[in-house]
């Protein structure tokens, strides 16, 4: 699988995003940077937040509506909330 992402993106830009993801909580894993080479420590597992968010976007309607929500009003967003705004669309849809 990793070769599949290799073919798509670097691998800087790869790593940059596992530790983004990392920080966020959004994963267990690691990755940097030592002396200009770039290491993939390790993918451990997606956490709650990690799931949460994916389960939030996962509903093409949903994903479509949350992307013209954020980027008619702000341009663009954090994951956070991109999530909160997904999950407040499934709410609505459900009357919660």
């Amino acid at each position: 699988m990793l070769n599949e992402f290799q073919d798509k993106w670097d691998r800087s830009e790869t790593t940059y995003c596992i530790i983004q993801l990392n920080e966020a909580g959004m994963i267990d894993g690691g990755a940097s940077v030592q002396n200009g080479i770039v290491s993939i420590n390790y993918i451990q597992r997606l956490t709650w937040k990690g799931h949460e968010y994916l389960d939030n976007i996962r509903n093409d309607t949903i994903w479509k509506e949350t992307k013209n929500t954020v980027i008619s009003k702000v341009g663009s967003a954090s994951l956070s909330i991109v999530s909160s705004v997904a999950a407040k669309l499934i709410e609505d849809k459900f009357n919660l």
